[in-house]
């Protein structure tokens, strides 16, 4: 926390990276894993200074990847594996729902599956064409939720 700067991004990439990529990225993989183990603490110990900090800080991606305005998945049409573990952000949207009840992060989850399932991805396999297709055959290792 103690890294979150002032407009509450907390990540790994400095200021001229952010949010802006036209190839692989590891942005929302990277908040994925740092934000769980922030929410985990925060729900053992009830520390509010650590739930408003993740709070401010899933704004700020809001904010930077806009519903309907941004493409949080783009990465071009090459090789892009690590892409789909952003995926996982939703984890921490739940989360946020979860204790928020508010359904901007519902609502924000579905523009993410949205925009993974409309760009290209080399770890297809959940994208939300070849869950509706009962002939895809699973090739891939990536992020799947049942």
């Amino acid at each position: 926390m103690a890294t979150q700067d002032e407009d509450s991004y907390i990540g790994i990439y400095d200021k001229e990276l952010r949010y802006n990529f036209s190839s692989e990225n590891g942005e929302l993989w990277s908040k994925t894993s740092l934000y769980r183990g922030l929410l985990a603490y925060y729900e053992y110990t009830k520390d509010e200074n650590v739930f408003t900090a993740v709070k401010r800080a899933v704004e700020n991606v809001m904010e930077n990847y806009p519903v309907n305005a941004s493409s949080p998945f783009y990465s071009g049409t090459s090789f892009n594996g690590g892409v789909s573990h952003g995926l996982t952000f939703t984890d921490v949207l739940e989360r946020m729902y979860f204790h928020t009840k508010d359904e901007k992060y519902r609502d924000y989850a579905l523009f993410l599956y949205k925009d993974f399932s409309n760009t290209y991805q080399s770890e297809a396999d959940v994208q939300l064409k070849n869950i509706l297709d009962p002939g895809y055959k699973l090739k891939s290792h990536g992020v799947l939720y049942l």
